[in-house]
């Protein structure tokens, strides 16, 4: 068993959703920037899109779990492979958070 931590910002509001085993989870993505360089030494910005499934959830921290939020995530880690629309093979990671932290929310009102 594999634990992972992640910062990053919700790439749309949390929904609830039911799981096998018949509990309810928060669903939600999470985009994380990694930085590297070219090989030309140029930095090169990647974006990782990370699902979470989170069944330890609260009705208050959902609510606050809206696109733009910054989270910190910690928790269990599984990589699923599958074929994209083209038929090309992927990799997707989900988290299974035991812990979920707000860091910052974006401010709505101003737009930024």
């Amino acid at each position: 068993m594999f634990l992972t931590q992640v910062i990053g910002n919700l790439g749309s509001d949390a929904e609830l959703k039911d799981g096998d085993n018949g509990k309810k989870f928060a669903a939600f993505s999470v985009a994380h920037k990694e930085l590297s360089r070219n090989q030309q030494g140029n930095p090169v910005e990647k974006v990782v899109w990370i699902s979470v499934a989170w069944y330890g959830y609260t009705d208050k921290m959902l609510a606050c779990l809206k696109k733009g939020t910054k989270v910190f995530v910690a928790g269990y880690i599984k990589v699923t492979a599958y074929l994209d629309k083209e038929n090309k093979p992927q990799s997707g990671i989900t988290i299974y958070p035991n812990t979920v932290e707000l860091c910052g929310v974006k401010n709505i009102s101003s737009g930024e």
